[in-house]
């Protein structure tokens, strides 16, 4: 009897008789955009991060009213140096908002 030394996936499909679903298994692209944007914060920064979030969502509705569901905000700007806490990430990301707000 022959060992295989090497497994590859051209040997999978000849001993399998069923196809291998590749593509059932892959994760949303929400999910991915999600790890990909939680990766990209450095854990230092995710006060900043949290207050940024809060703060756009408020600053759009500021303009455009309470009652509006907000856009995602986008991915925030690196903190500068000394002021990376939650309160200075909300108000950057406050006017942030309101300046989106006020173009569309």
């Amino acid at each position: 009897m022959k060992s295989i030394k090497f497994i590859t996936a051209a040997t999978i499909v000849l001993l399998s008789s069923a196809p291998i679903p590749v593509i059932a298994s892959l994760p949303s692209v929400s999910t991915v955009a999600t790890s990909l944007e939680q990766n990209l914060v450095p854990l230092a920064a995710n006060n900043f991060y949290n207050g940024w979030q809060t703060g756009y969502q408020e600053g759009w509705k500021e303009v455009k009213g309470q009652n509006t569901i907000p856009p995602i905000p986008p991915i925030p700007p690196i903190p500068p140096v000394g002021r990376d806490t939650y309160k200075d990430g909300y108000n950057l990301g406050f006017v942030a908002g309101m300046n989106a707000a006020k173009k569309k």
